[in-house]
């Protein structure tokens, strides 16, 4: 994945399938860690808020993030920048 398309600060928001399976959360949680954070030093100042439901309007069923497109249980992602 290129530098540019790492999302780097501020705060993760996942709206996910209430009910998700833990396999399915996990997998979600392993692939924004994976690409979007460090294996030995964890997110380097990126915070995830989960929600068990839909994003504002404006996000409703979309995902903005790279890297986090079609995995099951997820339904919305978007990325706010830190400050």
């Amino acid at each position: 994945m290129a530098g540019e398309d790492k999302v780097e600060g501020g705060t993760l928001e996942l709206s996910i399938q209430e009910g998700i399976e833990r396999d399915s959360l996990i997998r979600i949680i392993d692939q924004v860690l994976g690409q979007h954070g460090c294996p030995t030093c964890g997110l380097t100042g990126l915070d995830i808020e989960l929600r068990a439901r839909m994003l504002s309007s404006e996000g409703v069923g979309s995902v903005d993030v790279p890297g986090l497109k079609d995995l099951p249980g997820l339904m919305g992602a978007r990325h706010r920048p830190a400050r």
